[in-house]
């Protein structure tokens, strides 16, 4: 299944969008859907995920510009994600992060700044689906080992996993968003 990967770009200064986008374009070889959130910060969409050819650039536009860049991968548009690509520009920048790895590195930095985000975008989430998708991967991503255990029927959990995924961006069937999402259960089970 191929889906759309969302990289948040931001800088420490403001940058013209046609050049940038063009450069990124021809570093990983595919057109990319783009848009400007501010001055110093987008949002774009690439078929698959290409961190490395982009770390590469930001590499090598960090040494010949002196610029400081950060990009962050996550699974859609949200404030989540636009707070948290500005925290990897202070924390890491230079660098492409996931959203789950910059997750647990606030973590254990016992920086709670994303906290209030989480709650807020997660509280929207109908308990129902939370449990469903906890479930999937507490059954090892067996959906039928995970509807027998929520005692609901296979078409029905199918369902639910999918208003689950529509309503918050995570399919929890991909590595990156189980990651994201286990530590954003985890977080919001610790704060009650």
């Amino acid at each position: 299944m191929k889906t759309n990967v969302c990289y948040y770009l931001v800088s420490q200064s403001p940058f013209a969008d046609v050049p940038f986008r063009n450069t990124i374009q021809d570093v990983i070889g595919q057109p990319i859907t783009w848009q400007r959130l501010h001055k110093d910060q987008v949002v774009f969409f690439t078929n698959e995920d290409t961190r490395p050819p982009l770390q590469n650039f930001l590499d090598t536009y960090r040494q010949e510009f002196n610029l400081k860049f950060h990009l962050l991968k996550t699974y859609r548009i949200h404030a989540l994600g636009e707070k948290a690509s500005r925290i990897g520009l202070h924390k890491n920048p230079g660098k492409v992060d996931r959203l789950g790895d910059l997750l647990l590195q606030l973590i254990f930095d016992g920086n709670p700044i994303l906290l209030p985000l989480i709650k807020e975008e997660f509280s929207q989430v109908p308990r129902h689906l939370m449990q469903t998708a906890s479930m999937l991967l507490a059954s090892d991503l067996k959906a039928s080992v995970a509807s027998e255990r929520l005692y609901v029927h296979r078409n029905t959990f199918a369902y639910r996993l999918n208003q689950f995924v529509n309503l918050t961006g995570l399919d929890i069937r991909q590595h990156d968003h189980a990651l994201v999402f286990t530590l954003i259960e985890k977080l919001l089970t610790k704060q009650g």
